[in-house]
């Protein structure tokens, strides 16, 4: 094989570690052996990664090879408030832990081999490196990216989860995902990664330093070098790493072969129902897995598959999982910024009745509901459709891309009815025909240890006097607007117009300032160090004032939005790592999974049964043995007089409702006693608490 070409190695488009992939030897050491340049910028970086990259990182350093590595010290909170108050520069302090980190490699032994390459380099020059930190905030640069160059300037860049550690890269160390692009085949995404790459190196990034390797530090390593150098410019010079023995886990049996009863059930009564239903299955009971043995067995028989998700994370979660599970995928992507699709190049890769190669089209359901898209499909044959959270298709644009004429369909959502859209949710049973048996619920997945169980503390909460009259105000526009548009029907109807009031006074009760005291209180007396915490808010502003309240008690605060400014996805690695407070809007709604979280206090929750149920799912996910239960804390607006405030009873109704539900499977079902005694001293009836309300979950 020809050396010094990128374009020579057999490429995958991700990596894992923990699993067949060893990403160290299949990706990482031939990038290496056939690049002149390496540019890397991690979170975090430890010598030891030379002791699995061995010999290969020398050789690289032989040809003359430069590796550009832009790193991160981690600051505490109150480093920051030093930097932030002038009584210190960044600098200073970043130099004060880079130089806490060398003493530490240093104290370990200067005859460690990691330790002597990595002083080697530097000697030679073979290794430059910079520091980059936030200025400000709490936490660090956690960005994780690379790109090696070979001398015809072929290039391959790659992101994802691994720092440039031994525990990264290891099979024995983290489980980590890593996405590679090429440049002959993706240059514009390569590029990217090298502009932002350059542009950190440049310090021209923003809210980001960038400093020179403080020179002190590189002395001390070069007396490492001084005493024992490895010398490059010796050929023949025996290089002896630790011996590393590698050690062959034993091979994992795909989850997709290993199902559980209620998953082996609702297959087999899917295919007697001609192939056609949809899995109601509590959030963390298995759906996608189910799913992708139907993927699996479909392939089997030469036609295509379309998956269709509602978000760019699922997009990627999905696309993930089925490389995980089933060999040799052929994809055609369409959306999340991949138009390949385009031009009848998906016609062209799904018309054919049966082919060789496993077809798998995976798009998002914007994108899936465009007339170009949907063109493709006419007269496909032998096409298995799959929807996950399937209720997200009902929607008037989304529903679209039920035209398709699959042979095959099939749903999947925990709860796939369209709360407050009948019409909405006729769409999806009429195309899925019907709920296939056996539902699991929740409780069903508590029982089976698929989720672990909770206990639920509800805070009765009330209106200021503000916000009481303005609850009432939006109360009259709403009775105005369902009265207009009610009498032109001759029924009861909620006009688009209507269904806006209605968001807009429910943001009332989410945003009450009743809601910021009482996380303070709960977080106070019950948040200890090393827990992980999610805090749900309605908006921006309410989740900046609730990070500011607990930041005062001298927490780890985080903030999670999907739109927010920097990489989000580092913000959650960072939590997950270091454990704290994470304060956000949205977050496990996005299909986020942080199976480590042992407490949520939810401060906004819709009308929307769904949201409530879909929130409790994914905070009740197992999470190794380390995670026996969770506790859920929920605020509760209710009124403190019915007759002065009846207005009120409405949002009694869908409050009382949500607390219920939450308390009946409870560990603590005594938690519904404060309920019922509420509902007692306001004269309410069980009895008249009623299902009501709309799809309000946006689109």
């Amino acid at each position: 094989m020809e050396k010094n070409n990128l374009k020579n190695i057999d490429l995958k488009i991700s990596y894992k570690t923990s699993s067949k992939d060893n990403p160290i030897n299949e990706f990482y050491i031939p990038c290496l052996e056939h690049s002149n340049k390496f540019y890397r910028s991690v979170g975090y970086f430890r010598s030891s990664i030379f002791l699995i990259t061995g010999q290969a990182v020398i050789d690289f350093a032989k040809r003359g090879g430069e590796m550009f590595l832009i790193c991160s010290p981690e600051l505490t909170q109150e480093d920051i408030d030093t930097i932030s108050k002038g009584k210190d520069s960044i600098e200073g302090i970043a130099n004060k832990y880079i130089k806490k980190d060398i003493e530490k490699l240093l104290e370990q032994s200067e005859e460690n081999y990691s330790v002597k390459i990595l002083a080697t380099l530097l000697k030679v020059e073979s290794l430059k490196i910079k520091i980059a930190l936030k200025e400000i905030g709490n936490g660090i640069y956690h960005a994780k990216s690379g790109i090696f160059s070979d001398i015809k300037n072929n290039q391959v860049s790659f992101i994802g989860s691994a720092n440039e550690t031994w525990n990264a890269w290891d099979h024995r160390g983290n489980h980590e995902i890593i996405e590679v692009f090429s440049s002959w085949e993706d240059s514009n995404r390569v590029s990217q990664h090298k502009q932002d790459f350059d542009d950190l190196w440049n310090g021209n990034t923003s809210g980001i330093t960038t400093i020179e390797f403080p020179d002190a530090m590189k002395e001390k390593l070069l007396k490492v070098a001084k005493k024992n150098l490895i010398d490059l410019d010796l050929p023949n010079l025996p290089i002896t790493p630790p011996i590393i023995v590698p050690v062959t886990p034993p091979a994992k049996k795909k989850k997709i072969f290993n199902l559980f009863k209620h998953q082996e059930e609702s297959l087999n009564n899917w295919k007697l129902n001609n192939y056609r239903g949809i899995f109601e299955h509590a959030t963390g009971s298995g759906k996608t897995v189910t799913a992708l043995r139907a993927v699996h067995d479909h392939l089997q028989t030469g036609g295509p598959v379309l998956i269709l998700v509602p978000s760019k994370l699922l997009f990627i979660q999905w696309k993930l999982e089925i490389q995980s599970e089933i060999d040799d995928i052929v994809f055609m992507l369409a959306g999340n910024n991949n138009n390949k699709w385009k031009k009848d190049k998906l016609w062209h890769f799904v018309k054919e009745p049966k082919m060789d190669i496993p077809r798998v089209v995976l798009a998002i359901m914007d994108t899936a509901s465009s007339d170009e898209f949907l063109s493709s499909f006419q007269g496909s044959e032998n096409l298995l459709l799959i929807a996950d959270e399937v209720h997200q298709i009902g929607s008037n644009e989304k529903s679209k891309s039920l035209n398709i004429n699959a042979q095959k369909r099939l749903g999947l959502s925990a709860t796939p009815k369209r709360y407050g859209d009948p019409e909405g949710t006729e769409k999806i049973i009429r195309y899925f025909e019907k709920i296939i048996d056996p539902i699991f619920t929740l409780n069903d997945a508590i029982e089976a240890k698929r989720l672990v169980p909770y206990n639920y503390f509800p805070g009765l909460l009330h209106f200021t006097r503000e916000e009481s009259e303005q609850w009432s105000i939006e109360t009259k526009k709403i009775s105005k607007e369902i009265a207009i548009s009610s009498s032109k029907k001759n029924k009861t109807t909620f006009s688009n117009r209507a269904k806006m009031l209605l968001i807009q006074r429910s943001r009332i009760a989410k945003k009450s300032r009743s809601k910021i005291k009482l996380a303070k209180n709960i977080i106070k007396t019950n948040y200890e160090k090393g827990q992980k915490w999610l805090i749900y808010c309605e908006d921006t502003e309410q989740l900046s004032e609730v990070k500011r309240e607990i930041e005062n008690f001298g927490h780890n605060v985080y903030e999670y939005f999907s739109n927010m400014e920097g990489d989000n996805s580092s913000t959650l690695e960072l939590y997950e790592h270091s454990g704290g407070i994470l304060v956000s809007i949205k977050c496990l709604d996005e299909g986020v999974d942080i199976p480590s979280i042992s407490h949520a206090i939810i401060l906004a929750s819709s009308q929307n049964p769904r949201q409530f149920i879909q929130r409790r799912g994914r905070v009740l996910r197992v999470f190794d043995n380390e995670k026996t239960h969770a506790n859920i804390y929920d605020a509760l607006i209710t009124p403190i007089n019915i007759e002065d405030e009846a207005d009120q009873i409405s949002l009694l109704k869908a409050e009382i409702q949500r607390a219920f539900e939450f308390a009946k499977f409870a560990l603590n079902p005594s938690a519904a006693n404060s309920l019922k005694l509420k509902l007692i001293d306001l004269g309410v009836n069980w009895g008249d608490i009623i299902d009501s309300g709309f799809e309000e979950i946006e689109e």
